[in-house]
């Protein structure tokens, strides 16, 4: 089984200044990231899961673990290798909370395996809720995800209407990188 440090090392060798310059424009701190493509993210992905798809404890704790390095291309990928449904309310808000920064993280990563997962309902409605705008961010997103994956005759409209309302209130006020 591929260990974090073995994939982080075969990360940063697929890295790329061009790409680390890219995502430094886009937010990310730069020692936070080797610049793999996302083709690359993908393409690794595969090499490691196929032979883990036997395995899924294994392959969940590797994502665990590359996501916990702290290492943007390592926590993208672990967003594609874990399981939702396998995470636990502690572990979604330890990745909500360390997202930090890097809001490629915070929308697409967390939000993505928080949509998968048997608490998505409970964790968007409490990240949404927060005063810090990331996982804010990860709330939203989160929210949207579930919005498109749950059958309409599932919904609960009254429950979109009052969080519809609650945009409406709050828009205005939120402090934001995109004003």
């Amino acid at each position: 089984m591929p260990t974090a440090q073995s994939v982080l090392d075969d990360l940063k060798s697929l890295g790329s200044e061009t790409y680390r310059k890219t995502y430094a424009r886009h937010g990310i701190p730069l020692e936070r990231t080797y610049g793999v493509s996302n083709a690359d993210l993908k393409t690794l992905a595969k090499s490691i899961s196929k032979p883990l798809k036997k395995n899924p404890a294994e392959l969940q704790a590797l994502a665990l673990d590359l996501y916990d390095t702290g290492n943007m291309d390592a926590m993208y990928l672990a967003g594609i290798l874990a399981d939702g449904r396998l995470m636990s309310r502690r572990e979604l808000q330890r990745w909500a909370e360390n997202s930090h920064g890097m809001s490629i993280i915070a929308e697409h990563t967390v939000p993505w395996v928080a949509v998968e997962s048997p608490h998505a309902h409970h964790m968007a409605t409490e990240w949404i809720t927060s005063k810090r705008d990331f996982i804010a961010s990860s709330g939203w997103r989160t929210w949207a995800g579930m919005l498109v994956v749950t059958p309409d005759d599932a919904l609960d409209l009254a429950e979109i209407e009052r969080l519809l309302a609650l945009v409406e209130r709050k828009i205005l006020t939120v402090e934001g990188r995109h004003r």
